[in-house]
């Protein structure tokens, strides 16, 4: 029985980790990607904007253009600082996926559910959250069940 929940931890272990990998690999790629397409818009951008002061429809058109090449670069630059953030985040988790377990059977349900908790979040490609936040409202159930009330000395 111990055995087979140490074999069940360590795959499950491993899975994460595996997961993990693949996901730091893909952000870096897009890290990478989303930067040289920047570049290389930001050098299209520069060929697309002609600077036409002559009347005032010219100013307003002008200055709409590059104004909706300012919006263009920021959310470039948001979804590069979005998968940059995430990419740091998963690499602390490869470091150390997880802290933390609960397993809770649910009313009405007969299989335990397991919930692994951590400094950040992390699901899968698939959208099945792999570890939860230490600051997520499930996290409680770890934390209550690690310092049981009945347990606790008052001073």
């Amino acid at each position: 029985m111990v055995n087979t929940e140490l074999q069940k931890e360590k795959n499950y272990l491993s899975q994460v980790y595996h997961q993990l990998l693949q996901t730091e690999q893909a952000l870096q790629s897009l890290v990478q990607n989303t930067k040289e397409e920047g570049l290389n818009s930001l050098r299209e951008m520069s060929k697309d904007i002609s600077l036409n002061f002559d009347s005032v429809l010219d100013n307003l058109d002008t200055f709409s253009m590059l104004e909706m090449k300012n919006r263009e670069i920021d959310q470039m630059n948001i979804r590069i600082q979005s998968s940059e953030r995430t990419l740091q985040q998963v690499q602390q988790l490869l470091k150390s996926p997880y802290f933390g377990k609960v397993t809770l059977t649910f009313v009405g349900e007969e299989t335990p559910d397991a919930f692994y908790f951590d400094r950040y979040n992390f699901t899968n490609e698939t959208g099945e959250t792999m570890i939860f936040d230490w600051r997520s409202p499930i996290a409680e159930t770890y934390y209550n069940n690690l310092f049981p009330i009945n347990h606790c000395r008052y001073i």
